[in-house]
């Protein structure tokens, strides 16, 4: 019993500094926001975004869409004009992805027509060349200028503490001691 709680434990705090840790080299902010944390039983923990297309922002992959293989690459400025996406939201499963039909696209053209003749920036980017994905930012890795850089070290230490911390509440527990006690790891 006490071999759980103490797993547990460990894993929360460790959990929590990971977070800490790669938190703010997320550049995506629906990414950061979707970074969760998860205690399971059995010496297991998780950090995750759970967005299907995480994956391909964090490794640098082809974009989910496959949009090398695509004759346009359809951006709109206002995110909430997308009909692909509901309320302005990107979509997190992959099966709610949706395509622009052909009508969705002509209307489309035509916004943009017609902000260029009212002297507007046109609310629709439409790229007819599309090319190769950038490299992506691997930010749960422990490498180099990465997210999780120096982690594995830090762990180390973190672990210390808390099983210090522990080892002296169960022994403040078994020895039925009232004031201070003192452990040197």
């Amino acid at each position: 019993m006490a071999n759980e709680v103490f797993k547990k434990k460990l894993l929360t705090v460790l959990l929590r500094a990971a977070d800490r840790k790669v938190r703010p080299k997320i550049p995506s902010k629906q990414l950061r926001q979707g970074l969760t944390k998860t205690v399971e039983s059995g010496s297991k923990g998780y950090l995750e975004i759970p967005h299907y297309w995480a994956l391909y922002v964090h490794e640098g992959r082809n974009a989910p869409v496959h949009a090398q293989n695509s004759t346009f690459l359809i951006w709109y400025r206002d995110p909430r004009q997308d009909p692909r996406l509901v309320g302005g939201k990107t979509p997190k499963r992959a099966s709610q992805l949706r395509r622009l039909t052909s009508s969705q696209f002509k209307d489309a053209l035509q916004r943009n027509r017609d902000a260029r003749e009212a002297g507007l920036e046109p609310p629709v980017v439409i790229v007819r060349a599309v090319r190769k994905s950038t490299e992506g930012v691997p930010f749960f890795s422990n490498e180099s200028r990465r997210g999780m850089q120096g982690f594995v070290d830090e762990a180390n230490d973190i672990g210390a503490d808390v099983v210090r911390e522990f080892a002296l509440e169960f022994l403040k527990k078994e020895l039925d001691v009232k004031g201070s006690l003192k452990i040197r790891l």
